[in-house]
């Protein structure tokens, strides 16, 4: 698969929480508390890299996205948002 495997966080029936892949027709897992599923996912997305977890509120919209990995062909900045240049070891 070409670009990032996107892991969603979505509300389920029963008050649970749904962990979904994209491109998958069934859940990968389901936990009764969002953290729950929210730890999950990034296990997940972890193995899968380059990843990412959309987490989603109860409304569908997106609450929150947690990058995992380099996409292949993307440059590693040794600069810090402020200017300071990281020094390697």
């Amino acid at each position: 698969m070409l670009g990032r495997h996107v892991y969603r966080v979505v509300a389920a029936d029963g008050g649970a929480w749904a962990v979904r892949k994209d491109g998958e027709d069934r859940a990968r897992g389901r936990r009764q508390g969002r953290d729950e599923a929210v730890a999950y996912a990034s296990e997940l997305a972890q193995a899968d890299e380059p990843s990412k977890v959309v987490i989603e509120n109860g409304d569908g919209t997106v609450d929150e996205e947690r990058v995992f990995g380099v996409d292949e062909g993307q440059l590693v900045s040794d600069t810090m948002p402020d200017g300071t240049r990281i020094r390697g070891g």
